[in-house]
């Protein structure tokens, strides 16, 4: 496992997403439900779509080309067209930066 420091964890507002490039492993998503944070890789499993151009429904992120959805704290796939989980990545936060440790 590999952990990586992200950016300062109140910068990330409220519902807000945010799309990270990790060196060596590739883009993920972050995002802010209240005082939770979570975090699963970028790209929908059904098309090549950067789940931080979606939306956050619930615990749901929805994927801007064919609404399909994934639960942000399991990764499992929740509405066609999308069948394959995502990854998701643990988060904490420490001295005020949001830290991920990726799976």
């Amino acid at each position: 496992m590999r952990t990586e420091r992200l950016f300062a964890a109140e910068s990330l507002e409220d519902g807000e997403i945010r799309r990270h490039e990790i060196d060596g492993y590739g883009p993920v998503s972050v995002c802010r439900i209240g005082a939770e944070y979570f975090c699963f890789d970028d790209t929908c499993t059904h098309e090549d779509a950067s789940l931080a151009d979606g939306e956050i429904d619930g615990d749901e992120v929805v994927c801007p080309f064919h609404m399909g959805s994934f639960n942000i704290r399991t990764g499992d796939a929740v509405r066609a067209p999308c069948f394959h989980p995502l990854k998701v990545h643990e988060t904490a936060v420490v001295g005020g930066d949001l830290v991920i440790t990726l799976r």
